[in-house]
């Protein structure tokens, strides 16, 4: 008889060519390959050595995948051959990417929608095979793949068949089709099982298995993927496999929200009896297919809780709790009301799904937008690689991303629909909806906010600092739009909205008495063709609204709604509340939501964009280590000048909620230094004694400095009411370079010694120029400049005027130097560069490359979010893009429902 040789990493099979192995269970292990003769990637599942030996076995087997092999389907992974070769036996399967549904489960119960989608495409595979008398025998989670354009395929399709012991099928207990994955360590104590979960109780029996079968572990499989919880589980296969056989099904688990029609379809799914189980896999599909065409309404709906109060507030907790808990509101707030005549489509609630490996993420910019007709959807999510816009037809299940957007924020649709305007790499850009190359409109250096008119001139805040200016979306000088009343305190205009008649624009008004704080903000509505303003609403940021009548705002994590008089700019009745528990960001006035004109609201719920981020420290060939520090959100960390400690910020990263803590890198010891009263832009004393940080929102806005052990108070170095960050030290250690937004965004001076007096630096009337680095030598100064129309790294002779040098070519910001004064750093969007320098006689600069990408925040909130320590290493807030990270978007039509002086009208 043949040994059998194990195949690795680099081995041939044939014509393939082993690249990797994927994984391993019962059935035998699975490797990656190439497939020499097609040129395209497979997968090869090697047989069990001792299967591979019995000759009769092998001819049966290779009689039913011959049989298999004749399912052609797009949610069945093909069998392309068998193969022999040095005593193994192997199968040359489709190779099917994407995560497989046990690992999705992993992160709790799938949206209503996603998971409706995902059990038809099951059941229509199931179909495809029934119809051929092939029977799976074996469907359980980690036989099912969804890719990340969320196509389902079932895999290992009627191989238990295959490995039954004899002929006829019928065999008893030690079949291996009972319990194709069990491996020996599967029987240790403690081990709760997997494939026995999923047998139906005819074959838990060892008794004849016909389709029934597979229907039973498609409800198995279609419950858990609605509750997110085991239904049978056991510490032992004995225990679990009498669950499966006594064990009462817990219907309580499924979610409110699950529709009775798809409740019912479990049941006859789930009976234990095959007589009585539903007969064939088409109908569950018909069922589902009718229930995704809107066809059934949710228990809640039909079995509402009596007395439920009509404006209650909720929180959102997960996704399956927030369909389940509005839908009941929605029903309680129109019991008896005919449909409002400007709602488009019946009352919904649903969780939109971000793609695999994707997250929300805290960000100063809204993370949504909705089309005019409230069917498209437009939403910001983060990968590995970076941001990107993302859109989906609410029509459909599709999500697709648009390519040209890579690091945009803050995306606005077109009113045609065509085309999406948004920021990123400080300028305003426009990409066609269906992607392509992004055109750069208008510089946006720190940009706050953007609205598309009807006549397709595009209104927007291009600083954190300005009024709001008006271009054409072809591109053009920027116009202003709205002036800042500084007599009445006013330091920002943002997060406009241009209301249908083209001529009026709502915004929110920043006060420079509460910086950093937008809760404290106005919404304003101004005339754009006569001028005529007027304050509709105090206490409140980031208004919407929408032609059903309803001005929407939040405050806090709550979103509000009043009714709103568009021509006469007047609020009507009091406010009442849509959601409490909304994302947003406090410190820049954004929220998390978009409205339609049909009162459709898109929102991101503060659960679903976690802030914590990591710590790690990064050298120059990408090896990362990560701090043992628990996760917070962390900014702006900066090294101490002998390399042993760090200082950051911890909050929302612009001062608004931060404070500063310093740690001690060998022992791993943090200490904070400031408390509560929002504290940004730390940076280490040249002896390393002292921490100059920016002081703001309730605490008084301006310079301080502090002990780095932190004894004593903070000492205000200066105050004023415009931000200012402290960059760097001059060489002479006693005064500082800072960025000021005082006028416009430039480079002073501050003498420290005396009472923070500042002088100009570097300052255009027509640029801005910020994040100054001084050469370790002190004769040269680094500093981003937006004098070209974007921005870009220069660098000078200090004292200024005996050179200039350009050294970015393709955009750049927040340069440091290398402790040798040979490297310079800067960020481009998502990635760290480097350029060589010679700073010897003339100053020249190589051409720059890219040195590090990743999950990493580069830059944030107007400053270098990273360090170089003494070492050569960098210090970096890392995105943690793992399944804890991962959130949805909640859709809800309409808010009108939620208005308690329509429903008491009725």
């Amino acid at each position: 008889m043949t040994s059998f040789t194990p195949l690795t990493s680099g081995s041939r099979l044939g014509p393939y060519e082993i690249t990797t192995a994927i994984g391993a269970g019962g059935m035998g292990e699975v490797f990656r390959a190439r497939d020499t003769k097609l040129n395209r990637d497979v997968a090869i599942k090697v047989l069990p050595a001792a299967f591979a030996q019995d000759h009769e076995r092998v001819a049966r087997f290779k009689r039913e995948a011959q049989v298999v092999a004749s399912l052609n389907h797009t949610n069945i992974a093909a069998i392309f051959g068998l193969e022999e070769a040095d005593g193994a036996v192997a199968l040359v399967l489709e190779l099917v990417e994407g995560e497989d549904l046990s690992q999705r489960l992993k992160r709790g119960a799938i949206p209503m929608d996603e998971a409706l989608a995902i059990a038809k495409q099951i059941a229509e595979g199931l179909e495809a095979a029934h119809e051929k008398s092939i029977v799976h025998r074996d469907l359980k989670p980690a036989n099912i793949k969804v890719t990340q354009g969320g196509l389902v395929k079932i895999l290992d399709f009627g191989l238990a068949k295959a490995f039954d012991n004899d002929a006829g099928g019928n065999g008893g207990s030690n079949q291996l089709s009972h319990s194709p994955t069990m491996s020996r360590h599967m029987t240790e104590a403690g081990m709760i099982m997997g494939t026995a979960a999923y047998m139906s109780p005819e074959q838990a029996r060892g008794k004849t298995v016909d389709k029934r079968t597979d229907i039973w572990a498609f409800g198995v499989v279609f419950f858990e993927m609605l509750s997110g919880t085991r239904l049978f589980a056991g510490e032992t296969v004995s225990d679990t496999l009498a669950a499966v056989l006594r064990a009462e099904v817990e219907w309580a688990s499924l979610p409110p929200a699950v529709p009775e029609e798809i409740r019912r379809l479990l049941k006859r799914c789930l009976d234990r009896d095959p007589k009585n189980r539903l007969h064939d896999i088409a109908d569950a599909r018909i069922a589902i297919e009718e229930t995704l065409r809107g066809e059934s309404r949710p228990a809640a709906l039909l079995a509402p809780e009596a007395g439920r109060p009509r404006n209650t507030a909720h929180r959102f907790r997960d996704a399956t709790l927030v369909m389940a808990v509005t839908a009941a509101i929605v029903y309680g707030l129109n019991r008896g009301q005919a449909a409002a005549p400007a709602s488009p489509r019946p009352l919904s609630v649903f969780g939109v799904s971000l793609p695999p490996r994707h997250a929300l993420t805290a960000s100063q910019s809204p993370l949504v937008d909705i089309s005019a007709d409230g069917r498209t959807l437009l939403f910001v999510a983060e990968s590995e690689k970076g941001t990107s816009v993302f859109r989906r037809s609410l029509d459909s299940m599709t999500i697709t991303r648009i390519e040209g957007t890579v690091g945009a924020e803050n995306p606005v649709l077109s009113p045609d629909g065509r085309t999406v305007a948004f920021f990123a790499d400080k300028m305003l850009r426009r990409v066609p909806l269906e992607g392509g190359a992004s055109v750069g409109i208008a510089p946006a250096q720190a940009p706050r906010g953007l609205a598309w008119a009807r006549d397709g001139s595009l209104i927007f805040s291009p600083v954190y600092n300005s009024a709001l200016f008006r271009v054409s979306a072809t591109g053009g000088t920027p116009i202003a739009a709205t002036k800042l009343d500084t007599a009445k305190g006013e330091r920002s205009h943002r997060w406009p909205q241009i209301l249908a008649d083209g001529r009026t624009v709502i915004f929110t008004v920043g006060l420079i008495s509460s910086p950093g704080d937008y809760d404290g903000a106005n919404i304003d509505a101004q005339r754009l063709d006569t001028g005529e303003r007027r304050t509709i609403v105090r206490g409140a940021r980031m208004a919407r609204y929408s032609a059903l009548g309803y001005l929407i705002y939040q405050r806090k994590q709550t979103l509000l709604a009043v009714r709103f008089d568009p021509e006469r700019l007047e609020t009507k009745g009091e406010p009442f509340t849509l959601q409490e528990g909304l994302g947003g960001d406090v410190s820049s006035g954004s929220g998390y939501f978009a409205v339609s004109d049909g009162g459709e609201l898109a929102m991101a719920p503060e659960s679903a964009t976690p802030k914590e981020r990591l710590l790690a420290l990064v050298d120059r060939a990408g090896q990362e280590t990560l701090l043992n520090v628990p996760p917070a959100p962390f900014n702006h960390p900066r090294f101490s000048p002998d390399g042993t400690r760090l200082a950051f910020a911890i909050g929302g990263g612009s001062g608004g909620d931060d404070d500063i803590y310093t740690l001690e890198l060998r022992s791993q010891h943090m200490q904070r230094l400031t408390f509560g009263q929002g504290y940004a832009f730390p940076l280490w004393s040249l002896d390393g004694q002292r921490i100059i940080f920016t002081s703001g929102r309730s605490g008084e806005p301006g310079v301080q400095m502090r002990a780095a052990d932190g004894s004593g108070k903070p000492v205000m170095i200066v105050s004023n009411t415009e931000q200012r960050i402290a960059d760097a030290w001059l060489p002479d250690g006693k005064r500082l370079a800072v960025t000021t937004t005082e006028k416009s965004i430039d480079i002073q001076i501050m003498d420290t010694g005396a009472g923070g007096a500042t002088t100009p630096l570097i300052a255009s009337p027509t640029a801005g120029e910020s994040a100054a680095s001084f050469s370790p030598d002190g004769r040269y100064i680094a500093y981003t400049t937006t004098e070209t129309g974007t921005e870009e790294v220069m660098v000078e002779t200090f004292p200024l005027g005996r050179g200039k040098w350009q050294v970015s070519s393709a955009g750049g910001s927040a340069p440091v130097w290398s402790k040798d004064g040979h490297r310079l750093y800067f960020v481009i969007g998502q990635a760290l560069m480097e350029t060589d320098l010679n700073p010897a006689g003339v100053f020249s600069a190589s051409v720059p490359r890219v040195l590090i990408t990743g999950p990493y925040d580069f830059y944030r909130a107007s400053a270098r979010n990273y360090d170089l320590g003494p070492d050569g290493r960098f210090a970096l807030v890392k995105r943690p893009l793992d399944a804890k990270t991962q959130g949805e978007i909640v859709v809800l039509d309409s808010v009108a429902a939620f208005d308690p002086a329509r429903n008491a009208a009725r």
